[in-house]
């Protein structure tokens, strides 16, 4: 990301020293065509010279569904959707002349926050999606985008081609690359023909019917999980013919890609024609991958990563998580691993390998809790965290509406994650349903309190099967006894004298022996 930024402020950069001003486009309308079309705002772009920037001011629920291929774009320009909004360009699987989004020469292009689907083209030289001399790619997720070709030789992809590539935080799933069998040239996500840097990015479900089913060139990649690809001969995940030197593959995951070629050298995971040494701290499926992608003694091979469910979460496009307990965890700790992952959030300690980091529930760690006074103690939602399966012991819930009894609960509270965290919660008293503060704790014995509030005397009054000494305590809300007394339970009443306590409110517990039977709340007011 820094690179790019840099990149981009340079590029301005240019254009100011030269007087050329830039100018932003803004795209108000979903529709494929006219006034604040997306169409029209790049043939608007394309008569200014200079960097220019389109604006979709559109939201995530938005979609421009293409008839053909957009205006061949002849200079420099940025197209982005609001950050996060990711509104969708869907090809509805028409077969175009050149890709969607076509840059000529080598003017950059740069594309930010956007979904873009289904864009199809056939023919040799081509990409399904994007192509660009110089091609920038920041937060976007691209699905279902194919091409087709007959060529063995011109570069095809199914969704990028560039001689010079950079994405960060995209995501590609479903993509397809259908081309002949000897096609070295060929990717079902990415291809480059000179080299391509890559931080950050998912790639899953991809199809390339010969060489390079997620990626095919030279790229340096780092923090990016490449899992559950196809190619028809070799390298399901990563291939690469005509390998230049000084690229660095590090702190990746790349697992359980496959490829249809079985009975010669080919490798499912990183195939490479040339050795080039691993940048340190991948996860990798092929423990042959020695061969082509030395290995280092902080690479793990043949170990699952115990991957989770690809689909949005908290970010801008979707991911595919790593569960708690896997080897991905705390492992990216080589050169080049980014600070955030694909959803922006922050390293918790060590990087986790791959495009996603784990984060952990967090309950309020081993902190005692109460609940504070109210007509019923519920427990419901007491532990307010979104995604959380929080488990009270004793048949208590979370969902639970009912009164629950004094005492201290440890609870668990787990995330989708299988992470789990765990907290103390201390309720200093129990309630009825009727308001009236009280409830009985034990055996079939009723108690009651009145008047409650009370000003001078408050009546402790009880009925049932209890014989022997009881013991009265009454405590304030920071837990400290300011009256005891024993009661004889066969007299069935005790008056306690409240004009001596400072107005507020007050927990009873009756005890007899160890045995709590009763505790409730009482309120004293008129001093």
């Amino acid at each position: 990301m820094f690179m790019l930024k840099t990149i981009l402020l340079s590029i301005a950069l240019f254009f100011i020293s030269c007087g050329i001003k830039a100018n932003t486009y803004y795209v108000t309308t979903a529709s494929d065509t006219g006034a604040g079309s997306l169409r029209v705002m790049i043939d608007s772009a394309n008569s200014h010279i200079g960097l220019d920037t389109i604006l979709l001011s559109l939201g995530i629920n938005d979609t421009v569904h293409l008839a053909s291929a957009l205006p061949t774009i002849t200079d420099s320009l940025v197209i982005t959707g609001l950050p996060c909004q990711n509104p969708t360009i869907d090809g509805d699987s028409l077969s175009f002349n050149h890709p969607a989004f076509y840059a000529t020469g080598s003017k950059p292009l740069t594309l930010n926050y956007l979904n873009i689907f289904n864009c199809k083209t056939s023919g040799s030289g081509k990409a399904g999606a994007v192509s660009a001399g110089y091609l920038y790619m920041n937060y976007c997720f691209f699905y279902g985008n194919s091409n087709i070709s007959d060529s063995a030789t011109a570069g095809t992809s199914g969704v990028a081609y560039s001689p010079r590539l950079w994405a960060s935080n995209c995501s590609f799933d479903s993509n397809t690359c259908i081309a002949p069998a000897n096609s070295f040239n060929a990717g079902a996500g990415v291809l480059v023909s000179g080299n391509g840097n890559l931080s950050n990015c998912t790639f899953t479900g991809n199809y390339s019917a010969s060489y390079g089913g997620a990626l095919n060139g030279s790229f340096n990649i780092t923090n990016c999980t490449i899992t559950g690809n196809y190619a028809g001969i070799g390298g399901g995940g990563l291939f690469s013919y005509s390998v230049t030197g000084g690229f660095v593959i590090g702190n990746n995951i790349v697992w359980g890609n496959t490829i249809g070629n079985t009975s010669g050298t080919y490798l499912a995971g990183i195939d490479l024609y040339a050795d080039v040494t691993s940048g340190g701290c991948n996860i990798l499926q092929d423990v042959a991958a020695a061969d082509s992608f030395k290995t280092t003694g902080t690479d793990i091979t043949g170990t699952d990563p115990q991957l989770g469910t690809f689909g949005y979460y908290s970010g801008c496009v979707p991911v595919l998580p790593i569960l708690c307990g896997s080897v991905a965890q705390n492992h990216a700790s080589c050169a080049g691993a980014t600070a955030t992952d694909a959803e922006g959030i922050a390293a918790q300690g060590i990087r986790d390998a791959g495009a996603f980091e784990i984060t952990y529930p967090n309950l309020g760690g081993d902190t005692i809790d109460s609940i504070q006074p109210e007509a019923t103690a519920s427990l419901y939602n007491y532990f307010n965290v979104t995604g959380l399966t929080v488990v009270w012991p004793a048949g208590l819930n979370d969902s639970s509406a009912a009164a629950v009894d004094t005492g201290t609960y440890t609870v668990i509270g787990t995330n989708f994650l299988g992470c789990s965290d765990t907290a103390s919660v201390t309720v200093l008293y129990a309630t009825d349903t009727l308001n009236t503060g009280i409830k009985t704790l034990a055996g079939t014995t009723a108690f009651n309190v009145y008047p409650n509030p009370a000003k001078d005397v408050a009546v402790l009054s009880w009925n049932g099967n209890i014989t022997g000494e009881l013991a009265l305590k009454v405590n304030d809300m920071l837990g400290r006894t300011v009256f005891f007394q024993n009661m004889n339970a066969g007299s069935g009443k005790y008056s306690l004298n409240t004009s001596a306590l400072v107005s507020g409110v007050y927990c009873i517990t009756v005890q007899q022996g160890e045995q709590k039977v009763f505790s409730g709340r009482l309120v004293v007011i008129g001093r």
